[in-house]
């Protein structure tokens, strides 16, 4: 799997995570992302921020910054088998 997390849409942090099949990426197959949408409460809009694998179903979700610039400081694991937060 590749994981696209957060980032920026139209000037604006995102909290959402994109998943797409390496069996997505084959010439001739049509590609479906798999969108994750993530309750703010869980996971706040941001931007440059560090993401870390941890092991074969856990990623972490470093830190960044929020749309009016204030500095995050947190961790949010992601479990790549159940696509939560």
């Amino acid at each position: 799997m590749v994981y696209v997390f957060c980032g920026v849409h139209e000037y604006l942090c995102q909290n959402r995570i994109e998943a797409i099949s390496e069996n997505s990426l084959v010439p001739g197959s049509k590609i479906r992302w798999k969108i994750v949408e993530v309750p703010q409460n869980i996971l706040i809009p941001r931007k440059l921020f560090a993401v870390a694998p941890l092991n074969d179903t856990e990623i972490a979700i470093l830190g960044g910054w929020t749309d009016d610039g204030s500095l995050l400081n947190d961790v949010v694991l992601f479990d790549t088998k159940t696509l939560l937060c």
